[in-house]
């Protein structure tokens, strides 16, 4: 039997497809009851605790990731990693620790820059219009060549559900494919903490 489709019926046809598909991997990379937390963790674990829930999987964190993943004012780092994939979609998962102890934060980093777009596309399937969102353009200067300058790219992204705030952050080069992704989900810290 022949399909007497126009191209531009098939060209819908495969973006509903692809857009399924995206539907499908946002639905297991943000999955949770809607207490969220994240996975197979618990907002205020300990890092034995996360250990034990990840089967083993999660090890401590290199000095370098206790610098790179941490809060802006330093009040949780982190202390664990471990891979986490989800459908097409690689990360290392990096969960940050309360300086009491408590599992506070679960930031997860694309690995390579070919995932980036979709997993930064899976977070806004999955939550839909964000309730803040920024883009920026930055231009510093590059260390290795005197004088020169390099220019980037950022967009973000965040959303606000009753338990957790979502950030997913993407950036990379002008007129180049995203090289990095970052999805973070973070434990309110107020019941009454919906923003202005």
């Amino acid at each position: 039997m022949e399909c007497e489709c126009s191209p531009t019926e098939i060209y819908k046809g495969t973006l509903a497809m692809k857009h399924l598909g995206w539907m499908v991997i946002a639905g297991a990379l943000c999955a949770g009851p809607a207490s969220a937390d994240w996975q197979f963790t618990k907002w205020g674990m300990s890092k034995d605790q996360v250990i034990k829930a990840s089967r083993g999987k999660a090890s401590d964190a290199d000095v370098a990731d206790l610098e790179a993943h941490n809060l802006a004012n330093k009040s949780a780092t982190a202390q664990l990693k471990m891979p986490y994939t989800t459908g097409p979609l690689s990360f290392t998962a990096y969960f940050l620790f309360s300086l009491d102890g408590q599992l506070v934060t679960v930031e997860l980093d694309a690995v390579g820059g070919a995932n980036a777009q979709a997993a930064f596309d899976a977070v806004g399937g999955k939550y839909g219009m964000p309730d803040r969102s920024h883009w920026s353009t930055v231009l510093s200067s590059a260390t290795s060549i005197p004088n020169a300058t390099s220019r980037s790219w950022e967009t973000g992204r965040t959303w606000y559900t009753k338990y957790d705030e979502i950030r997913a952050e993407i950036n990379g080069a002008p007129d180049q494919l995203p090289t990095k992704v970052s999805i973070t989900y973070i434990a309110r810290r107020h019941k009454g903490d919906e923003g202005l």
